[in-house]
């Protein structure tokens, strides 16, 4: 063993225990929340239950309570040792049943009940709310919930990054472009992809 490594080896030890110290005490403060905090668990309402909504509308999505899956999400927070966990609708009650239950934290198990863009009005209430939870905040649930929206960005996303792939190529001057370089022209989508190419090679400093 090299002095160096001779030297280093004690501070590797420190930092391990010094890990093991912050497990210890992240595992002390996971049990004392598993025996406190609230916990909800929010599963699609349906429109159609009395005071649910105030009038029935459309819904841009097919629709699902996906109540059983919020079960079994419960059902594995109480195996664990959460001792506070309750089920509850997602509807126009739901922020007075949170606040009634004194809860701490949700989980999201929810696509909405009705109106547009229905996955994120769960999470856009729980931001008004100031109550933290598990799963998408309002602007990725919407997203990832409208293929439409979801197809342009993603559209987009790739032609930024060919204009990127572009002015890196102008840089790199220095290289063979004959190797590094591989044209990307579709002739089934000449306007979008003509004169792109994508560097396959390494940039080097």
């Amino acid at each position: 063993m090299s002095a160096q490594n001779y030297l280093a080896q004690p501070r590797i030890e420190d930092e391990r225990e010094d890990f093991r110290g912050e497990l210890d005490g992240l595992e002390q403060k996971i049990e004392r929340l598993m025996t406190r905090m609230r916990i909800a668990v929010i599963f699609g309402s349906d429109k159609t239950a009395p005071g649910s909504v105030l009038y029935q509308t459309c819904n841009t999505r097919s629709w699902k309570s996906y109540e059983a899956v919020a079960r079994d999400i419960a059902r594995s927070l109480e195996r664990l040792g959460f001792r506070h966990v309750q089920l509850m609708p997602d509807d126009m009650q739901l922020g007075d049943r949170l606040r009634r239950g004194g809860i701490h934290m949700a989980w999201l198990n929810t696509g909405g009940i009705q109106g547009y863009n229905p996955a994120a009005h769960a999470s856009s209430m729980l931001e008004m709310l100031g109550v933290p939870y598990v799963g998408h905040d309002p602007l990725a649930a919407t997203t990832l919930d409208n293929k439409h929206a979801f197809a342009g960005i993603q559209l987009e996303a790739t032609s930024k990054h060919h204009r990127t792939v572009l002015a890196l190529g102008e840089q790199c001057a220095a290289a063979d472009r004959s190797r590094g370089f591989v044209s990307h022209n579709d002739s089934s989508n000449r306007r979008r992809n003509q004169n792109v190419y994508l560097f396959t090679g390494e940039l080097s400093g």
